[in-house]
């Protein structure tokens, strides 16, 4: 359902494929002084996000694992329910949400223990847990907020157990979960691929992607990350591939000893990966019929079919040099047709010009409502946002789109700056068609 009704102002991101095959096998960098290695298998993702996540987290470091390590947490369960609300379930204890709230560490939303506002996963200060199918079950009383996600590392999610106030049954839920992860559904999902950029860092590290298409690498543990010039020849050239130029500086976004976390983050946005500033131009759905017909000689029609194309027309417009050096996307434009070739990520909801540090970043994949009959429509890896009530006749919100470039797609593409004198805008025009092989 949607985060909340003013949201208005999100952006779109695109994603061509990753191929990764170069550098699988391959060290990057030494930290710690042992080498940081891509796994061998590493070969071609889906998108940026495929290669850095795999849209999803690690075993063990998911939400429900992270909190099942704590022991009066050892049988809780974190998740998305039918209706699109966080829940915190639990056989052995009865909850309350305590005092949270929704703070800003590097704008990017986090909890806030001070801040008597709405928190990340929706819960309402006092909300209490009630028994569901013998278990006892919180479920938030607002929508989680998209965007980068990332609980307080003092002070986690707040829970009173068992209705005694006390050091004992005042828990902090999640709490040493210090990275910033590129979505909470990502949090709480354990992806199944071993062959991403984060398996090659030491356990609790993230990778994300930025609302502004940059990517950020945090390590856990002490030591400062390298400068990417100290890197290998192959790390340097992932590196670029990522957005870096360089001139990045490594630094300490959380002090704690062997579970601080190291962050640096590429200098421009990534190729292969357009973020734009403003909302689509069109976003048009189309259904394209593969029936042939005959007129025979005695006046009987023959045919032959073949089920239809479904796809979407997009246009969306980058700021050229006119605008600022700044603003300016012209080239990374340019670079995005280098890794564009074939599959394509569409990300209807990604930045948000309201918020633009923590993004309206939505990761799960779109669902059709009607594929959704007997199913549960939402869960952590899927949404059927984009069809409901609440979102009709705006800017597309909800789940990604798996597509690829369709073969009428203007593969011979041009300058254009609609006739202008200056460089102000261009339009990226694309026609895309349904990616079964995602779907």
């Amino acid at each position: 359902m949607p985060t909340k009704p003013k949201l208005r102002r999100h952006t779109p991101a695109i994603s061509g494929g990753f191929d990764a095959t170069e550098w699988a096998g391959q060290e990057l960098f030494t930290y710690s002084g042992g080498p940081i290695t891509l796994p061998a298998t590493a070969g071609r993702f889906d998108d940026l996000l495929d290669f850095l996540h795999g849209y999803g987290s690690a075993a063990g470091q998911d939400l429900t694992s992270q909190a099942t390590a704590q022991v009066q947490f050892s049988d809780m369960t974190v998740g998305i329910d039918g209706s699109d609300f966080v829940y915190l379930e639990s056989t052995a204890h009865t909850m309350e949400a305590r005092d949270t709230g929704q703070g800003s560490v590097d704008g990017v939303r986090v909890l806030n223990h001070l801040a008597q506002v709405l928190d990340p996963f929706g819960f309402a200060q006092g909300q209490a847990s009630s028994v569901v199918d013998g278990k006892n079950r919180m479920t938030a009383a607002n929508p989680f907020p998209r965007g980068l996600f990332r609980l307080h590392p003092a002070y986690g999610c707040p829970i009173l157990l068992d209705g005694a106030e006390g050091a004992s049954n005042d828990k902090k839920l999640g709490q040493g979960a210090n990275a910033t992860i590129q979505s909470l559904p990502i949090a709480l999902t354990v992806r199944t691929a071993t062959n991403t950029l984060e398996d090659a860092l030491p356990a609790g590290s993230r990778c994300h992607v930025r609302p502004d298409g940059r990517v950020a690498i945090q390590i856990k543990g002490s030591n400062p990350i390298p400068s990417p010039t100290e890197w290998t020849a192959k790390g340097r050239t992932l590196w670029a591939r990522l957005g870096g130029d360089g001139s990045e500086t490594a630094s300490t976004v959380h002090s704690q000893g062997a579970d601080s976390i190291q962050e640096i983050r590429t200098a421009r946005p990534a190729f292969g990966f357009l973020a734009f500033d403003r909302s689509y131009n069109k976003l048009r759905r189309f259904t394209r019929g593969r029936s042939d017909h005959a007129l025979l000689s005695d006046g009987s029609v023959v045919s032959s079919h073949l089920p239809p194309l479904q796809g979407w027309e997009f246009v969306g417009r980058v700021p050229g040099p006119a605008m600022g050096y700044a603003a300016n996307l012209e080239e990374q434009a340019r670079r995005f047709w280098l890794y564009a070739q074939d599959t394509i990520t569409l990300f209807p909801q990604w930045g948000d010009m309201d918020s633009p540090e923590a993004g309206s970043i939505e990761t799960r994949k779109h669902v059709d409502i009607y594929s959704a009959i007997g199913a549960t429509p939402y869960t952590e890896t899927q949404t059927i946002e984009a069809d409901i009530e609440a979102s009709h006749f705006h800017k597309r919100k909800g789940g990604r789109l798996c597509l690829r470039r369709s073969p009428d797609d203007n593969q011979r593409r041009v300058e254009d700056y609609g006739r202008l004198e200056i460089d102000v805008f261009q339009e990226i025009e694309m026609v895309l068609l349904d990616d079964p092989r995602r779907s």
